[in-house]
């Protein structure tokens, strides 16, 4: 992603809010909403859903373990979540790239960046701790090499004085 672009924070917004968009709804109810209402909870899920993401990438454990996070627009609009107040939406202006909420688009597809790169700087650290963890091993193994091989002389300069190795 681009570097020259300052990518908005956005903070969850708490579930439920209290207003009667923000629960479950049947179709019929869906109808019955305003499209104030209507556009009101499909922004607040979007916030939702990029504020989950942003967190996610700043540090992973923060992501609900029984959430997988969206690849692309389609699956962030399908993307849902009844106890977090994650809501589907169909209206793809929504979260169009170069529309109204192209701010939020662009601070979606940060978050995707950098848990990306957060995986691959997570393997590339576990790959390097697992390779000083070869070399110390490596370095065990040969010092164990060496002490047996001591104990070994031992033994032979015991025998050779007289004395068994029983007898200490």
């Amino acid at each position: 992603m681009a570097n020259n672009v300052i990518i908005k924070r956005y903070e969850f917004v708490p579930f439920p809010t209290g207003d009667r968009w923000d629960r479950p709804l049947t179709d019929d109810e869906w109808e019955q909403l305003n499209s104030r209402e209507k556009k009101t909870r499909s922004y607040v899920s979007l916030v939702r859903k990029i504020a989950l993401l942003q967190a996610a990438a700043e540090n992973p454990s923060s992501f609900p373990a029984d959430l997988s996070a969206p690849r692309n627009r389609k699956e962030l609009r399908e993307w849902s979540s009844t106890a977090r107040g994650l809501w589907s939406w169909s209206y793809i202006k929504l979260d169009n790239p170069q529309g109204v909420n192209s701010d939020e688009i662009a601070a979606f597809f940060q978050a995707l960046f950098d848990i990306d790169e957060l995986k691959k700087g997570n393997q590339s650290k576990l790959r390097r701790q697992l390779t000083e963890k070869k070399v110390i091993i490596e370095r065990l193994e040969a010092r164990n090499i060496q002490l047996l091989e001591k104990i070994g002389k031992m033994h032979v300069v015991m025998s050779r004085a007289g004395l068994r190795y029983e007898d200490m």
